[in-house]
C-alpha cells in the first residue's frame, strides 16, 4: 500500500485458491522472494506496474510476478553483477522449486516460481 500511495509505481495482488496455511519458513521465504523481485522491477528496470499472483492448487503453490518494465536478455544472465537474482534462486531451490524467468529488452519480465507440495 506505501508503496501505491508513492505514485511511482503501482503493484496488484492477487491470491487464488483456498487459504491454505503455510509452513513459516516458506511464507518468510516467499515474501523475501517477491520483495527481492519487486525491488529489480522498481530499481532496475523502472516499472510502473507489477503483477503479483500467489496460486494455491492441489500440485503446490504457483507465485508468479510480472512487471513492465524494460526487461533484459534472460539468456545474458550470468554476466550480471548483482546477487539479487541468485539469492532468489538460492531460497527457491530451499523450498524444492523451480524458478523461470521470461524476459526480453524492451518487454518486461516474468517470473514464475513453483513450490510443490
Amino acid at each position: 500500500d506505501g508503496i501505491n500511495e508513492s505514485g511511482t509505481v503501482k503493484i496488484k495482488f492477487t491470491k487464488l485458491g483456498a487459504a491454505l496455511p503455510l509452513e513459516k519458513a516458506t511464507e518468510v521465504t516467499l515474501y523475501r522472494i517477491v520483495q527481492e523481485l519487486s525491488n529489480n522491477a522498481i530499481k532496475h528496470a523502472q516499472s510502473q506496474n507489477i503483477f503479483i499472483q500467489l496460486a494455491k492448487h492441489e500440485r503446490g503453490i504457483t507465485l508468479t510476478i510480472e512487471d513492465d518494465g524494460k526487461g533484459f536478455d534472460a539468456k545474458k544472465l550470468s554476466i550480471f553483477k548483482g546477487d539479487g537474482l541468485k539469492n532468489v534462486q538460492s531460497r527457491v531451490d530451499y523450498l524444492k522449486g523451480h524458478f523461470e524467468i521470461q524476459s526480453t529488452p524492451g518487454n518486461g519480465s516474468s517470473f514464475t516460481i513453483e513450490i510443490p507440495v
